[in-house]
């Protein structure tokens, strides 16, 4: 058999395999301006994405989330509604706790963000949320440091 057709056939494998093992997931959000629904475009309520609000709470997701500091929207509904779309999760929870124009520095201990990232991590200790992805979406506030001193922040 090829390389090319073991790989086919491993990732059919794969797919079937996720799909058959769907669940619920919780997606830790962390990062600038869109992590912060400070996007255009606002989603509505979509059937199996949540947000964690910040009393711990699982309530339907809808832009702005409560964690935002913007008032517009994001793009994490409709990233839930491809990821159930998709079999890879029967219900998506998001809790995005971005800070608007953060640099990666802000999320360190004593930067500007620290605080919203400590209280996030401490409530879901509290009430034993198990975070089983961790997106990190940040960049465009330190475009002009360079890729070494980004990576080592």
């Amino acid at each position: 058999m090829s390389s090319v057709a073991k790989l086919i056939f491993f990732l059919s494998l794969l797919s079937i395999n996720i799909s058959t093992q769907a669940k619920d997931i919780f997606i830790l959000v962390v990062g600038e301006s869109i992590s912060a629904n400070c996007n255009q475009h606002i989603f509505q309520q979509v059937p199996g994405v949540y947000q964690l609000n910040k009393n711990g709470i699982q309530t339907p997701a809808k832009d702005p989330f409560d964690w935002s500091d913007c008032s517009q929207g994001s793009m994490w509904i409709p990233l839930g509604e491809k990821i159930i779309q998709n079999g890879l999760a029967d219900n998506v929870t998001f809790m995005p706790i971005g800070v608007k124009g953060t640099s990666v520095s802000d999320w360190k201990e004593g930067g500007a963000a620290f605080a919203k990232l400590s209280s996030a991590i401490s409530m879901t200790k509290e009430k034993s949320i198990n975070v089983d992805y961790l997106f990190w979406h940040q960049g465009s506030s330190d475009v002009n440091i360079s890729p070494i001193t980004y990576r080592k922040n």
